[in-house]
């Protein structure tokens, strides 16, 4: 079959022609990919410092396709011919969880079926937005899940709010009655608003964490960095009161001792270990759970047209064309937008 892998480690991916349909684990869907999404994680699996992925690696993060084959530990209620999407998370200890591929295997009890109003392109582009957005409100912060909410209404920073993640973060927060603080360029204002944002700042403004602190009281005490480089992270800290807990994506480095720095890795939300820079991270049942049950709740949201799809370009050319992608991203040219790609 087609697919997109790392050839050595640090890079380069390149585009195979002959790689074998991969066996189905108990726990997993094999799934015929019908669409695919790129993600920043694509970045950080096949490029230094961090090139997590191995050589012989399936890429990709995010998809959307047809069920073929469920596995025989699989709980949900999957069965052949289902369009499902959701995403996976390339993996050295699991060489074939990738997602540019004809045909995938992902752990089936974090996926969601796709609502039937809903296009194959748009589902491609929910993937890691989706399952991270529940694993860090509703586990890394331990907000209620709902469909209970936050009855006092807390204040919360979004840092990225246009980004992929900022727009799913923004929507799930809005729905837990967070009163929430986001920054974006001042040219998607208008979109983070309509996704329920009530207070917005230019990132680029550097009145704005005074802004923020004056907004707040100085008594801001949730923070989710969805951009999570140290540019993110030391807008934030300039935000945040003692005590607050901020929440990152990726690798940054904290200078205040006074503030509960916390990093989500949506990996161990898979209940399989990881191999993380020579080590292995055991990936603890109790965020499989919540992933789990967050994955049900977000599939009923999507069929009750409560969430928003992501803009998205919509390229044809297959797996073929997907590295074109993951060089306009690494050359940050990416903005605003989803790129899928159609197989």
């Amino acid at each position: 079959m087609h697919a997109i892998q790392l050839q050595a480690k640090g890079g380069p991916a390149i585009f195979v022609e002959d790689r074998s349909v991969p066996a189905l684990p108990d726990d997993c869907l094999l799934v015929k990919t019908v669409a695919v999404s790129l993600n920043p994680h694509e970045l950080l699996d096949i490029y230094p410092p961090w090139s997590f992925s191995d050589p012989g690696d399936v890429l990709g993060c995010d998809y959307a396709g047809i069920v073929e084959e469920v596995g025989a530990g699989v709980t949900r209620d999957f069965k052949k011919g289902d369009r499902v999407c959701g995403c996976t998370r390339p993996n050295p200890l699991q060489p074939d969880w990738g997602t540019f591929a004809e045909y995938i295997v992902v752990v089936a009890d974090v996926q969601m079926h796709i609502p039937g109003a809903i296009s194959m392109d748009d589902a491609a582009a929910l993937g890691v937005t989706v399952l991270t957005t529940g694993a860090v409100l509703y586990n890394t912060l331990g907000l209620p899940m709902l469909p209970a909410i936050d009855e006092s209404r807390r204040q919360i920073l979004i840092y990225g709010g246009s980004t992929s993640m900022g727009r799913m973060v923004i929507q799930f927060a809005q729905l837990s009655n967070l009163e929430i603080i986001t920054t974006c360029s001042p040219d998607n204002f208008d979109l983070v608003k309509e996704l329920g944002a009530d207070h917005i700042f230019d990132y680029n403004d550097p009145a704005a964490p005074a802004a923020i602190r004056t907004l707040t009281n100085d008594s801001l005490t949730l923070c989710v960095d969805c951009f999570s480089e140290q540019a993110g992270y030391d807008f934030c800290s300039q935000t945040l009161s003692k005590g607050a807990t901020y929440v990152c994506l990726g690798p940054v480095q904290p200078d205040r001792a006074d503030i509960d720095f916390r990093l989500c890795m949506g990996v161990l939300y898979f209940n399989a270990p990881f191999l993380f820079q020579g080590q292995v991270m055991e990936a603890p049942l109790e965020r499989f759970s919540s992933a789990v049950k967050f994955a049900e709740l977000a599939e009923r949201l999507l069929a009750e047209g409560k969430i928003k799809m992501h803009p998205k370009e919509v390229r044809a050319g297959g797996l073929a064309r997907v590295l074109d992608g993951v060089q306009e991203l690494k050359d940050k040219k990416v903005r605003g937008k989803k790129l899928v790609y159609v197989l």
